[in-house]
């Protein structure tokens, strides 16, 4: 082969190997190009962003008988086991092994209670319950009736109250007819239906208000301390904290205490 013939193919080699190297560049010029204007493409947070960006806050743990409501479904897990499933629209804490839990949303709302396992132990068909158990039963409504249910989800007795509040010393505050009285876990009443508002016993003495008055009774519904104080507070210690405020009057906070009668009563 001729020197002038070799050098002229390394000549258009040359000519060839330049070319594709320029067409390289370009296409990788074009490809950066077009990734930096992607929409889709993250865009920093420039330093000045990162310190005015609010931190996460996570929300604050629920008080011990809040309601955890959403409208996320929940469900129950113990370490990596679904216990309960995803379809209740609230879980309440668990006490002594059961839950209140919830199905459906406001105005077809439904409530319950399931055990440690996830079983259904009281129905789910209540339009209200309490959250905790009192002496083994939980107050509950029905529509616009009331009573008591048991931790294996058996009515006490019919539900034919308008309001029912815990038991304690096996007495119940109850409305009727618009007024509050006691019965026992038979039903029975204790107490006549004949005060505005009660509330439970406590230490064997229960507040109860009469036009606007309030005082205590015993478990036998004698009034030990006289109806005559705005406000009262519940026994502790043999002790309840009293309020004598009147109309345009400040407040005078005294404390009453059992009297020995009640205590053998």
């Amino acid at each position: 082969m001729k020197k002038s013939t070799i050098i002229l193919t390394l000549l258009v080699l040359a000519t060839i190997l330049t070319a594709i190297m320029a067409a390289g560049c370009h296409q990788e010029s074009l490809t950066v190009e077009l990734e930096s204007d992607s929409p889709t493409s993250p865009t920093p947070h420039t330093e000045q962003e990162q310190h005015t960006t609010a931190p996460y806050e996570p929300d604050p743990e629920p008080d011990e008988h809040e309601q955890i409501v959403s409208l996320v479904p929940h469900g129950v897990v113990f370490g990596d086991e679904l216990i309960a499933p995803f379809m209740y629209s609230w879980i309440n804490r668990f006490y002594d092994g059961i839950s209140n839990v919830a199905i459906g949303e406001s105005g077809s709302r439904k409530v319950g209670f399931i055990d440690a396992s996830g079983s259904v132990v009281v129905p789910i068909v209540y339009d209200w319950m309490d959250i905790v158990f009192s002496e083994g039963f939980a107050s509950a409504r029905r529509g616009n009736n009331s009573g008591f249910v048991d931790v294996e989800g058996r009515e006490l007795f019919p539900f034919e109250f308008e309001r029912v509040k815990g038991f304690s010393v096996g007495l119940a505050a109850a409305q009727h007819g618009g007024k509050w009285g006691f019965i026992d876990t038979a039903g029975s009443v204790v107490v006549p239906f004949q005060y505005n508002d009660a509330r439970s016993f406590s230490e064997g003495m229960a507040a109860v208000m009469l036009v606007g008055r309030w005082g205590f009774i015993d478990t036998t519904g004698r009034e030990v301390v006289p109806l005559q104080y705005s406000e009262v507070w519940e026994f502790s210690d043999g002790m309840a904290a009293v309020n004598m405020a009147a109309s345009g009057v400040s407040s005078t906070r005294q404390v009453v205490k059992r009297s020995r009668s009640s205590l053998a009563a």
